[in-house]
């Protein structure tokens, strides 16, 4: 699985009105990742068939690496898997520092195989099935944004060729404000997406 990912915004929390309005705290593009987030060499919480590896293999098996603009996470491809033994190696990230109540906004590119089998497997949902697979990859992905407070979690995708994508969002704006966000998908998260 390949994720590219160039740009994470990560918005916190502005004010204590009703209207969720955030500014932005971090910006973390291309390369700031590695510094940004630690590798977890761990056994997968979700008990997927994956190997998570430290930071130093993945860039010498090339599951990781980046530019001044882009981030690319991926699963080891070329290692042929026996029926009974370990799974693939892969990556698993975790931020360096933690948050409370934030928007992150996302543009990813994937090439995820989950979708061949009609996206059994794979985490999160959407009536769009441009979402995920082979039609996300076709449109040059979009974007995905995450509203986390105290109450709730909501989740945003707005596909790359979508005129209804907030200037916000499509703007890297360093506010937003989530209310104006009409669109509102529930979700459900497995962090091996689909490695299993």
């Amino acid at each position: 699985m390949l994720r590219r990912i160039s740009v994470l915004a990560i918005l916190s929390f502005a004010g204590s009105s009703l209207a969720a309005t955030y500014g932005l705290s971090d910006n973390i593009v291309g390369s700031s990742f590695l510094t940004a987030f630690n590798f977890q060499a761990i056994a997968d919480p979700t008990h997927g068939r994956v190997n998570y590896v430290d930071k130093a293999t993945a860039q010498s098996q090339n599951l990781t690496f980046a530019s001044s603009d882009t981030f690319i996470l991926r699963a080891d491809f070329k290692t042929k898997l026996s029926a009974s033994g370990p799974g693939r190696n892969s990556v698993r990230i975790r931020s360096n520092k933690v948050y409370t109540n934030h928007v992150a906004v996302t543009p990813l590119q994937l090439d995820c195989n989950v979708a061949i089998n009609g996206n059994a497997g794979c985490g999160v949902q959407f009536k769009s099935s441009a979402s995920y697979g082979p039609a996300f990859n076709n449109i040059q992905g979009g974007w995905y944004a995450v509203e986390r407070t105290n109450t709730f979690v909501k989740v945003w995708f707005w596909a790359r060729n979508d005129g209804t994508v907030p200037a916000d969002v499509k703007n890297g704006a360093s506010s937003v404000s989530t209310d104006s966000w009409v669109r509102f998908e529930p979700i459900v998260i497995d962090i091996d997406w689909g490695l299993r």
